[in-house]
């Protein structure tokens, strides 16, 4: 079998506006239990720039179409830190992370759940299914650490200070686990296999319930070549979008490839251009303990987890749902009700109102080569203090539309190839204490009706507060004798049935 490193990237396997066929698996997709993908509605003049037609886009447009992005929800399952979980919940999804422990997090909140006990894998298994139309996202890191091939490397320096070194535990031919194991390296053979079948389970249930699902590993883990792995490629196709770290913030050239079931991610594919340094692999003896380089690329560089997040979110939005960033727009979406709340003085739980005046003043573009993340940084330092990046989309140099006039070409991007691809950052300035004064006192006080509520709540208040109470008295009397007449003209019929 192959290793993801040395099968065609994604963005090879699938065109734009192209259906997919099978290329290492045993069965096309028009042959699976998911619908013959249509994107025959999904033109690319219909799209944003970068947003390929997905392979199921009419389901996808069907689910997401009017819902908030603050109400879709963003699963990481082996979460460990759970930073990727905290970069969806700051992009306004409702991030939800799994692991069996809390140890690892960056301070989020993790939902324990132990995959090696089958009880419950079906309970998470279950929930996936009844929220379905509610996940935007399911992203699965299983452990690689009996999969992983440093357990290959020979490290004669630990053997001169007398420190076990360890040993392979499977191989190519044997990616199960190697004869003759016994001990506590069977034993984390064993227990792996348990959680690999637990997220063959988990992928399985994503899959047939149209939930976009990614899978990462070491680009060269012995763990793609599992039974569980070969499982759900057999059965949902062999698409793997791979890349190495260094181009997506991180300080190694790990090679990290990701089996999706969609082409949403497609944009990540990457290899290092040697633009940039790399931090050391070497393993490093001090005071007696090891340390191992690997164990510093668990969890994901921050920019990787913002451009994973951004590219769920542009899907998302692309099939038509929806995000408000002032409480004027929030009143005109579906979570209007929470903003009727505070006009009344029954505040919502939580931060569900938005603020009355927007974060920032303007936005300003950047474009970067793509593994010139650095550069954006760079930029943000000359920009008033409190200046973020909002949304970072990869797009090829030929696709790029720049129709901002506020927009920086940096570290050479506008000389990039038409192939190559770059960063388009959107970036958040505040206004100036003058300005925003300004546009705070045009918005209005926080409890004004007017501000708060739609035009049906709007009538019903002046109906029953401003208005003569008997012009309310003869609204109700209207409305009974329209349908005291009504059911007068069908008794006929109804008797008739």
């Amino acid at each position: 079998m192959v290793s993801p490193d040395e099968r065609a990237p994604a963005s090879n396997l699938v065109g734009k506006g192209t259906t997919s066929k099978q290329v290492g698996g045993k069965r096309k997709v028009q042959d699976m239990e998911f619908p013959t993908p249509d994107v025959s509605h999904s033109s690319d003049a219909e799209r944003p720039e970068g947003i390929q037609a997905s392979l199921f886009a009419p389901y996808y447009r069907e689910k997401f179409a009017g819902k908030l992005v603050s109400d879709l929800i963003f699963v990481e399952i082996c979460a460990g830190s759970a930073r990727l979980t905290r970069t969806a919940r700051d992009a306004g999804f409702t991030g939800i992370a799994v692991d069996h422990s809390t140890g690892r997090s960056c301070g989020i909140d993790i939902c324990i759940f132990e995959l090696e006990d089958q009880k419950q894998v079906d309970e998470l298994c279950a929930f996936l299914t009844a929220e379905a139309e509610n996940i935007a996202a399911v992203w699965i890191a299983p452990s690689c650490g009996t999969a992983s091939k440093a357990r290959e490397r020979r490290l004669p320096q630990l053997k001169k200070v007398g420190i076990e070194v360890p040993i392979p535990l499977r191989s190519l031919e044997q990616p199960d686990q190697l004869d003759g194991l016994e001990g506590t390296n069977k034993l984390k053979v064993e227990k792996a296999n348990m959680l690999y079948a637990a997220v063959e389970q988990i992928a399985r249930t994503c899959c047939l319930a149209h939930i976009f699902t990614g899978i990462e590993n070491p680009g060269n883990s012995h763990y793609w070549n599992t039974t569980p792995m070969r499982n759900i490629i057999t059965e949902f196709g062999e698409r793997f979008v791979t890349f190495h770290n260094c181009c997506h913030g991180g300080s190694r050239d790990k090679l990290t490839a990701v089996w999706v079931n969609d082409i949403w991610i497609d944009s990540l594919e990457a290899r290092c251009d040697q633009t940039h340094q790399h931090r050391s692999w070497k393993v490093t003896i001090s005071q007696g303990s090891v340390h191992f380089p690997t164990s510093e690329e668990a969890a994901y560089p921050q920019v990787l987890c913002q451009r994973i997040v951004e590219c769920v979110k542009q899907q998302v939005l692309s099939f038509g749902a929806v995000v408000s960033t002032t409480l004027s727009e929030q009143v005109t979406h579906p979570d209007a009700d929470a903003a009727g709340r505070i006009a009344l003085g029954a505040l919502p739980r939580g931060a569900k109102i938005k603020p009355l005046v927007a974060e920032f003043g303007h936005h300003v573009q950047a474009i970067a080569p793509a593994q010139q993340a650095k550069s954006i940084d760079s930029f943000l330092d000359g920009l008033p203090k409190g200046s973020k990046v909002t949304s970072r989309q990869l797009v090829r140099r030929g696709d790029l539309r720049v129709v901002h006039e506020q927009c920086t070409f940096l570290a050479g991007a506008d000389s990039a190839e038409p192939d190559d691809m770059v960063e388009k950052c959107w970036i958040g300035v505040p206004s100036e204490p003058a300005h925003f004064v300004e546009r705070a006192l045009k918005a209005g006080h926080p409890r004004g009706l007017d501000v708060h509520i739609d035009d049906a709540m709007r009538d019903v208040v002046k109906w029953n507060l401003l208005d003569p109470p008997y012009m309310l008295a003869k609204k109700r009397v209207d409305f009974f004798k329209k349908w005291t007449a009504r059911t007068k003209e069908l008794a006929a019929a109804e008797d008739a049935l």
